[in-house]
């Protein structure tokens, strides 16, 4: 049995009830909970480190937390969580579950980088938003500039 929740005045929970004959109507016991209009205007910040764990925060408009509020990084999903300060926020994933559907990720010896859709989510079916997280190479120190000239027991810092 499904049906299709009508229009709130605002957000709230409400009754759930049936009927078979629209003039009688019994109580399910159950309970549905309407959320006020939500949008995702953006990630802070949009890109972080193949290894994942970034700590971003979901720029919104209207969202309010619940348990079960999740972000969809490309295939991936990390539980939603709540700051001090009250912001809503969700560590990234590693990339190559976010980029690859089966996790195995790019060829031995490749880098995981690039672009993936980040979405929310209030049951893991329906999703909602569509902003762009990336997916950084790792930074490398490939040579220090000047080169110590007095020998290698001199502390140089980087």
């Amino acid at each position: 049995l499904g049906c299709t929740a009508p229009p709130q005045a605002s957000s709230g929970q409400y009754n759930v009830g049936y009927s078979v004959d629209g003039q009688a109507f019994g109580d399910t016991g159950f309970v549905w909970t309407a959320l006020p209009n939500t949008f995702l205007k953006g990630l802070a910040p949009a890109r972080g480190f193949p290894l994942g764990g970034t700590k971003v925060t979901l720029l919104t408009d209207g969202l309010e937390y619940v348990d079960w509020l999740q972000c969809l990084f490309g295939y991936d999903l990390a539980r939603a969580e709540v700051a001090d300060d009250g912001s809503i926020f969700c560590r990234s994933p590693p990339c190559i579950k976010a980029r690859y559907a089966d996790g195995i990720g790019p060829g031995v010896g490749e880098e995981c980088f690039g672009f993936v859709t980040v979405q929310l989510t209030l049951n893991g079916v329906n999703f909602f938003g569509n902003s762009t997280y990336e997916y950084v190479k790792m930074p490398q120190v490939t040579r220090v500039l000047p080169f110590p000239a007095s020998g290698w027991n001199n502390e140089l810092l980087v």
